[in-house]
Parts: C-alpha cells; structure tokens; sequence
C-alpha cells in the first residue's frame, strides 16, 4: 500500500461502517521508539467484544492485564489502568439525552416547515383552479 510492505491481519464485512461512515480500511497505530519509551501517554483501543462478553468482564480483564505490565515493568506503568466503556457512551456521554431532545425539535421545526410548503402549494392550486378547468375543457392535457 502506497509502495510499502503491508501485512493483512484481518478482513472486514463489505457493509462495515464506523461511526456510520463506510470505512475502505483500518490501519494499526505506528508506535515510535520514543514513545514506545515514553513514561507518559495514552491510547485510545476501540475493539468489538466477542458475543456474550459483557463490559464489566472486559473491564476485569483489561484491568488484569493492566496489574500484569505495572509488575512486569514499573517504572513505565505504575499508576497506569485501563477504562472499559461503550462506545456509544464515549462519544455521546451524557449529552445524550439532551441531543435527543434537540434532534426532536429540529424534526418538530422540519414538519412545520413541510407543512407551510404544502399548505402554499394547495393555496396555489385552487388559485388555479379555474385555469386549468377551461385547459382541460379545450383538451389541454
């Protein structure tokens, strides 16, 4: 890809979609030495969970492995964790709610739009009616 050496590690469904955007493909993070040996940072992982894994027994084990690289190293990982969440919840959190009432109020405000539209158009079409009885008595189409 691009004149590069590339691995494929996986194949997506035809109809795969992030964040509703068709997604062509998904490359892995490219991690620098530097920041390989970084005391700071952080990545955000978005994975599916397998069928029947709940989130609290991915956060379990997220945390697990967690424990097992804070022993295994330290220096680099001491205070370090990882936070499970849905992904939903990540992007929305709590203005969900909020954002729903709102998209119920632009939907209200379109209608009503419609409404003055079509009222307009039948205004307009008994204002012809005559017109198009004579046009239609002459045989116009």
């Amino acid at each position: 890809m691009d004149g590069l050496s590339t691995t494929v590690i996986g194949v997506m469904r035809a109809d795969f979609r992030f964040f509703e955007a068709p997604v062509d493909f998904v490359a892995p993070l490219e991690v620098s030495q530097s920041l390989e040996q970084s005391k700071q940072g952080f990545n955000f992982v978005i994975g599916r969970l397998k069928p029947g894994v709940s989130i609290k027994q991915a956060q379990v084990e997220m945390s697990t492995i967690a424990a097992q690289l804070a022993a295994s190293d330290p220096d680099r990982n001491r205070g370090n964790g990882a936070f499970a969440q849905a992904l939903q919840d990540a992007a929305y959190g709590s203005f969900r709610e909020p954002l729903l009432i709102l998209q119920g109020a632009m939907a209200f405000v379109l209608l009503i739009g419609c409404v003055n539209v079509a009222g307009l158009l039948l205004a307009r079409a008994t204002s012809r009616r005559t017109e198009m009885a004579i046009r239609s008595a002459l045989g116009a189409g």
